[in-house]
């Protein structure tokens, strides 16, 4: 394996073995849940004719090319997953390509076995080439060496200089394989076609990358005995703190280690008790989000949208408003009598087209509401001068007039509609 100027490491690496948690919990990282979901969604273009299959290799490359990253961040020590792609753009066509070979060579090797008398021992070189394959994907995402990885003398002084725990990290591996195989049976025969589709290669990369980083911290704990020196991280330009920095460190702290209901918690006390910044708001929602908890997420779009307005952020106000709704169109501010502030703000910083998309539905919500009348209006004029839809705009207001006989929005209504 290649080898880089050597970085100051302090005190005692732990062991794999006692580090499963926050192993497993790698791939919840926002980067690597960014990747593989992303890749997992894209699986759906798998389906077009002709080039489907071309798409789905595609796929399959940039997946090992980010488990490469992760794997090679992995040996360097670096417990955060990567941001996006640190690594040759080839090396995912390396480690595709080590992958077959070494599952063409295994079938070849089984059928020689047969055709030479070995009977039952024709899968000890299948079983030694599996035994191998740890060792090849490290080869293979480290140096980049096709022939190289394939070679059995690397895969034999590997396995003799990490020793037992080379063959640990094997069957750790294979438990891998088979928790994926099992999560695919448990889950998958309950879900539609395409979602299916998604989690079906969601466990799949989940499962690619929880390994990649098995095989990349197994590199950093035997680096003395294999050569390989970690390496050196460029010095980082200083960087403005938040002024919720320490906070957010130690929710960062619990996330790393796979307690993201604490990181989580961390979050909900400080914002309940002091407010925070923005970047604490984005990361409270991004956590809500990974927990699937809409009731807490819909509190917190409350919440928030009240801060932003007090503050009177309305840029901001505005698009974290429509966002929310893009996921949850029943949600609604804790005062109904925002809608209107909204949607006349929405028009006053010349982005009408917002005010369709916070005023959804709002009569349906409040159809008492006194500001009814005034949003109806504010939409039928969003409606006719950005989307010269006049006859749908009478329409509502003519609506609305028999609705709302007694608002005192009526006069405004009768005069809109005369310049009709």
């Amino acid at each position: 394996m290649s080898v880089n100027d050597p970085n100051a490491i302090d005190g005692e690496t732990l062991p794999f073995w006692e580090r499963m948690r926050p192993m497993l919990a790698y791939p919840l990282q926002s980067e690597a849940l960014l990747t593989i979901s992303v890749l997992a969604g894209l699986r759906l273009l798998t389906g077009l004719p002709a080039v489907g299959w071309i798409i789905n290799v595609l796929i399959t490359v940039a997946m090992l090319r980010y488990a490469a990253a992760v794997l090679v961040a992995s040996a360097n020590g670096e417990t955060e997953a990567p941001s996006g792609y640190s690594t040759q753009d080839s090396v995912g066509w390396v480690v595709l390509r080590v992958q077959i070979l070494l599952i063409g060579l295994s079938i070849l090797a089984y059928f020689v076995g047969l055709y030479m008398g070995l009977g039952i021992f024709a899968f000890a070189i299948p079983v030694l080439m599996a035994l191998g394959t740890p060792a090849a994907l490290m080869f293979a995402a480290i140096d980049e060496d096709t022939l190289g990885a394939i070679d059995p003398l690397m895969w034999f002084r590997t396995v003799a200089r990490i020793g037992w725990a080379y063959l640990g990290a094997s069957l750790l591996c294979v438990v891998i394989l088979y928790s994926e195989a099992n999560a695919k049976s448990l889950a998958l025969p309950f879900l539609p076609g395409p979602v299916a589709l998604v989690v079906h290669f969601f466990i799949s990369h989940y499962a690619t990358v929880v390994t990649f980083h098995l095989l990349g911290y197994l590199v950093f704990q035997y680096r003395d005995a294999l050569g390989f020196e970690v390496a050196a991280k460029p010095k980082a330009l200083p960087r403005a703190l938040d002024r919720d920095q320490n906070v957010l460190d130690e929710s960062e702290r619990f996330a790393a280690n796979g307690d993201t209901l604490a990181a989580t918690r961390v979050l909900a006390e400080h914002l309940a008790e002091r407010g925070g910044t923005e970047t604490m708001h984005q990361r409270y929602r991004k956590l809500l989000i990974l927990h699937n908890d809409s009731a807490g997420l819909a509190k917190h779009s409350r919440e928030y949208l009240n801060v932003l307005i007090a503050h009177e952020r309305w840029p901001q106000a505005l698009d974290f408003w429509v966002d929310c709704r893009s996921g949850n169109p029943d949600l609604w501010p804790s005062d109904p009598d925002q809608v209107l502030e909204l949607v006349e703000k929405s028009q006053e910083l010349g982005t009408p087209e917002l005010a369709m998309k916070i005023a959804s539905g709002f009569s349906r919500a409040f159809p008492t509401h006194l500001s009814v009348p005034a949003v109806h209006l504010c939409i039928a004029k969003t409606m006719v001068e950005r989307m010269d839809k006049r006859a749908e705009a009478r329409k509502l207001l003519e609506i609305t007039r028999s609705a709302y006989p007694k608002s005192k929005h009526l006069p405004a209504i009768d005069a809109y509609l005369s310049s009709l």
